[in-house]
């Protein structure tokens, strides 16, 4: 065969029909549960598949021989033990060894100013690149992670509890209806309903190679409220793992004819995959026929790096140039991360009056409603999905001015084919009714919103600051300067001079920002960083049952989506952070280490899609001048109650390039009793 990416594009998109992976229960177990839970096993395997039928085949890492692996089907209030059972063998020279990663890494200079988009990272082909040889010898070293679940620290993934070739890792999992209560517990409300979990490899250092290769896949949990509900089962529920990917070529070179096989591929500074082709559930810009019904989907953002900002476009034939805008009240969304919402709600509108979008980072999932059967009684027989979102992506909408925007390719957006996947709807609308599922009850008071002035006034603050440094990605750990001082852990303090330049600067930020305590009179407290590197000491130490508001502050360029292990959480508000500057200053340099900022009113409320149970959330960037300078930060917070577990835990940007790159910190849940006996380790 011999196509190129672009001719898949122009002539055979959506050619391939959509699949999906196996569905997988847990099987009875031995005794009688909860003592013998049910049981699950994984198997670790090589597999080549087709992503297209115009492409020879692409090896991957898969789990069950399935990319994206089975769809894990569980009850609330089970307990499951699962069996990860590490079988990536290769055969060479008549023996079995462990396989080598079944694709290469290249990394493409860093742009000159006169020619941008000379390297972007997002071309097909590896031309122009230089190759990572570490992945040579790169060999099938894996943990999986169930992202999302209230999981005990043993089972949870830890990154650096890593099984080869030939060995097994046994987990278990508990998955109750979280219990919280804001005062005692006789006043408990629950928590996240009917999840949407995915689960994925996360190796320390390589967990951006081990997904990339294949190894991800969803995880559902079902309660009897779905039911109740009348929500969409069976056919008419469609897990969606979008993930984006790139293929090398004949000679490497751009745009060239495909050889099928995968290619990770990252600019020099910024080291993040944005790949051209977009997969779900590892197709190709697939088609799906469906009936004219009401269907659910689940959705994941299961790529490296890649943003998804979603619109469902309807066309009332394949021939129709234009796309439409679709009415709000054919798709709305009925859950996060963490489960249902109180009731139905449209998709957030993103600089284009009507044109209502799903933006979705790495991690993050979404539940939906798309009335396919009104939309067809309203005369569109399809319904595409586009992705808008530039990479890499930041706050604000001014890039989205047009609706031709949506659908045209902006190859210096590195979004260079913005389709996803399409919607064929079949059978005749005569006898379609009306839906009405917009605003649709879903949990109702059952679904309980948070709110900072309604937590326990012992609840206790951490504050993170996400900064960008020496060309790598950082999450500064804070404590108030006095406290830093008397502990010695002042950072901020410290010099160093990395690069050898002969002027060392501090190895920590010092940031002044207002106490946003409720009825605080938002005095000014000055923090400095206390830890920042994956193994640097571990200075967030929780209560377990206590609450815990997390002001995130970022000081770099673009959105991260910021995920914490073990616990869901709520975000509460975006807040503008304005800098006080000196006379005549107005930014501060991006290489500033010095900080104080104000807040700006109004507060900004979040997204009311984002406004449920989460534990992947976006954290913006504020405004820079035209020489990346900083002139305002986003500052996010959110609040959780720790009820789940005790041990240690992470939490990390879940771009996976940069959690695999000092992105990532330790926490450690202890309970109460014990912390008495931790000298030290009663800060935050």
């Amino acid at each position: 065969m011999t196509i190129k990416l672009s001719q898949i594009y122009a002539q055979y998109l959506f050619a391939e029909t959509l699949t999906f992976p196996a569905l997988k229960l847990p099987s009875n177990p031995v005794g009688t549960p909860p003592i013998d839970p049910w049981r699950i096993s994984l198997h670790l395997q090589p597999v080549s598949a087709k992503v297209h039928s115009q492409m020879p085949k692409t090896d991957f890492w898969s789990y069950e021989g399935s990319v994206p692996g089975p769809t894990i089907v569980v009850d609330t209030a089970q307990r499951v033990r699962v069996k990860y059972i590490n079988q990536l063998f290769t055969s060479l020279n008549g023996s079995t060894q462990p396989a080598i990663i079944p694709f290469s890494s290249y990394v493409v200079p860093d742009p000159a100013p006169a020619m941008p988009m000379l390297y972007t990272g997002s071309e097909i082909g590896s031309g122009g690149a230089t190759k990572d040889d570490r992945l040579n010898s790169l060999t099938a070293w894996t943990v999986t992670h169930l992202h999302g679940a209230p999981a005990q620290g043993d089972s949870d993934g830890w990154t650096d509890n890593m099984a080869t070739a030939g060995e097994i890792a046994e987990k278990v999992y508990d998955f109750p209806v979280e219990q919280y209560w804001l005062l005692d517990k006789s006043s408990k409300f629950d928590g996240g309903i009917a999840p949407t979990y995915w689960y994925h490899d996360h190796a320390m250092g390589v967990t951006r190679f081990n997904v990339y290769a294949g190894l991800a896949g969803m995880w559902l949990v079902r309660h009897p409220v779905e039911q109740d509900l009348g929500l969409p089962t069976g056919k008419y529920e469609l897990p969606l793992v979008i993930q984006d990917r790139n293929f090398e070529t004949i000679n490497g070179e751009q745009n060239g004819i495909l050889t099928g096989q995968l290619l990770h591929k990252v600019q020099e500074n910024v080291m993040e995959c944005f790949a051209p082709a977009t997969l779900v559930n590892g197709k190709l810009w697939p088609h799906a026929k469906v009936e004219a019904e009401l269907y659910r989907l689940r959705i994941v953002n299961g790529s490296n790096a890649r943003f998804y900002r979603l619109h469902f476009m309807g066309l009332k034939s394949q021939g129709q140039a234009t796309p439409d805008i679709l009415p709000t009240n054919f798709v709305q969304q009925i859950g996060t991360d963490g489960g249902l919402l109180g009731k139905a709600v449209d998709l957030p509108i993103d600089g284009i009056e009507n044109a209502g979008c799903l933006l979705l980072a790495p991690g993050e999932r979404a539940d939906i409603l798309i009335d396919l059967g009104g939309i067809k009684k309203a005369g569109w027989d399809y319904v595409v999905v586009y992705n808008s979102a530039r990479a890499p992506f930041g706050a604000g909408s001014s890039d989205l001015q047009s609706v031709e925007k949506i659908y045209t390719p902006t190859p210096s957006d590195l979004r260079p084919y913005p389709a996803v996947m399409r919607f064929d709807i079949e059978g005749d609308a005569d006898d379609v009714k009306p839906k009405n599922i917009q605003g649709k009850t879903l949990l109702a008071e059952k679904f309980h919103r948070l709110d900072h002035h309604q937590l326990p006034q012992t609840h206790d603050h951490t504050l993170i600051v996400l900064r960008e440094e020496n060309g790598m990605l950082f999450l500064h750990e804070m404590m108030e300067e006095s406290e830093a001082n008397a502990m010695g852990m002042n950072m901020h303090t410290v010099l160093a001079d990395p690069d050898g330049t002969g002027t060392p600067t501090p190895v920590g930020i010092k940031v002044v920002i207002p106490d946003i305590q409720p009825d605080s009179s938002l005095k000014l407290i000055p923090y400095v960083t206390v830890a920042k590197g994956f193994n640097d000491t571990t200075t967030i130490h929780i209560e377990k049952y206590s609450w815990r508001v997390w002001r995130i502050i970022n000081l770099s360029p673009d959105t991260h989506p910021f995920h914490i292990h073990l616990v869901q959480f709520q975000g509460l508000k975006r807040y503008t952070l304005t800098p006080k500057f000196s006379p005549g200053q107005t930014a501060y340099p991006k290489e500033e280490n010095n900080f104080e900022f104000e807040l700006q009113l109004p507060f900004n409320e979040l997204a009311i899609n984002e406004q449920g149970w989460k534990d992947t959330i976006r954290v913006n960037p504020g405004n820079r001048d035209d020489n990346d300078n900083i002139q305002t930060a986003e500052m996010l917070t959110l609040a959780a109650q720790f009820t789940g577990h005790a041990g240690r835990y992470m939490y990390h940007c879940h771009i996976l390039e940069h959690e695999d790159q000092e992105m990532m910190r330790p926490f450690v849940v202890t309970p109460s009793a014990l912390l008495k006996f931790m000298k030290g380790h009663n800060h935050s």
